[in-house]
């Protein structure tokens, strides 16, 4: 940006930040956050601005003052406090947004997670999804202490009456999940294995694999998902338990006996692959 482009630039950013602060329109204020927003991180001077429009008495200009913040990403972290503060806001809108927001920002303190956690009951579904996505997205830059009560409050969003909901908190686990102590994560991500959604399965299986001789005790699920109707699923399984490696030879040797010929099968294929790379 040349200096003529990056003073047009300053003039437009001061003007829409004395906009946000019009006491004769609210329609004025949430206009200038909308634009704000599609600045990016180019907004990130009028990050002051947009956490004093979180208090605004309009439901729109508060949630569209969050949305506004998470674009900016990284350069709003300032804002992590007061989205916070916003997650029992009476408007959804503005709840939604604003935990959207601290997981596009990525600053995950301990408070933040603990609040988020809280958030995942929200009586709006849209809430609870966009509190399991901004779990997911904190995982790996949270402190790993901080994340394991994480994994057993998203796992009871298994039974969330909506599918969407369901979805999300599934991707969180499958996301956080080789980032966290194996004895507190396994079991959860052992669950997500048969899940609905076979892109759900797929990213559990991935973060099983990365834990390698860690997610033994997810073998036989693993193996279990080399049946799946979804090659791409199919795939990462055989990859997983390859990752986990000689631990999971024990394991596979009991499937042998299994009742199913396609398991015993698999079972088998996956102790010669094993072996041929010991």
């Amino acid at each position: 940006m040349g200096f003529l482009g990056r003073m047009l630039h300053g003039r437009r950013l001061s003007k829409l930040t004395q906009n946000l602060r019009s006491v004769t329109s609210w329609h004025t204020c949430h206009h200038a956050a909308i634009e704000l927003g599609k600045l990016r991180e180019q907004a990130a001077p009028a990050t002051p601005g947009l956490i004093e429009a979180l208090s605004h008495r309009k439901g729109e200009v508060r949630a569209a003052a969050a949305s506004a913040l998470g674009q900016i990403g990284r350069q709003a972290k300032s804002a992590v406090g007061a989205l916070v503060d916003r997650l029992t806001d009476e408007d959804e809108r503005v709840r939604a947004a604003s935990a959207e927001s601290i997981g596009r920002i990525g600053l995950g303190t301990p408070n933040v997670i603990r609040t988020l956690m809280l958030a995942l009951d929200d009586k709006t579904a849209e809430v609870r999804m966009a509190a399991a996505r901004a779990l997911g997205q904190l995982g790996p830059l949270a402190p790993a202490q901080a994340m394991e009560p994480v994994l057993p409050a998203l796992a009871g969003l298994e039974k969330d009456e909506d599918p969407r909901v369901r979805n999300e908190a599934a991707r969180a686990v499958g996301a956080i999940g080789d980032g966290i102590a194996p004895d507190a994560s396994v079991p959860s991500l052992i669950e997500c294995l048969d899940h609905e959604d076979h892109d759900v399965r797929w990213a559990t299986i991935l973060a099983l694999g990365k834990m390698g001789e860690n997610a033994v005790a997810a073998v036989p699920g693993l193996v279990r998902c080399m049946t799946d109707e979804d090659s791409d699923v199919r795939d990462a399984a055989r990859l997983a338990i390859g990752q986990i490696g000689e631990p999971a030879l024990p394991v596979l040797s009991k499937l042998l006996e299994d009742e199913s010929p396609f398991i015993s099968g698999q079972a088998q294929e996956m102790i010669y692959d094993i072996r041929a790379e010991i």
